[in-house]
């Protein structure tokens, strides 16, 4: 997908090489241009190096650096550079998982939170409103 003339990357960070590959493929049929990490600090080096838009489907439970510290050293790095190229979407099994800390991450950027299993006709719905809606605002 192209967006404002950028070519629009999804990320899908997830440590369930299932997961990756099922939502790579529906996202790529779905014309977006589709790069994985298996955890959070190959996802967080993935998203402090994009300079185009970019919709991250970020899981919480990762090995290396969990989704909550990832969400949170993004948020800060493109919050310092005064841009962000980077929307968000959180994916997750488990409701638990989202902390107080992360709740309010999630409402001060507005980003949705999606449960596994997901329904992929909202989930692509989801992808596509963050990749029209313009870039992520601190």
């Amino acid at each position: 997908m192209r967006q404002d003339g950028f070519h629009v990357r999804v990320l899908v960070v997830d440590d369930d090489k299932g997961i990756r590959e099922t939502l790579g493929a529906l996202l790529e049929e779905e014309g977006y241009d589709v790069s994985v990490a298996a955890d959070g600090e190959e996802g967080l080096r993935v998203m402090l190096a994009t300079r185009e838009p970019m919709v991250v489907l970020l899981d919480l439970l990762l090995p290396t650096l969990s989704g909550e510290d990832a969400l949170a050293a993004a948020l800060e790095y493109f919050e310092g550079v005064g841009r962000s190229p980077v929307s968000f979407i959180i994916i997750t099994a488990n409701p638990q998982s989202v902390t107080a800390h992360l709740r309010t991450l999630i409402q001060r950027h507005h980003i949705p939170v999606e449960y596994k299993p997901f329904d992929t006709d909202h989930l692509l719905a989801e992808v596509e409103r963050a990749s029209a809606g313009g870039l992520v605002a601190g």
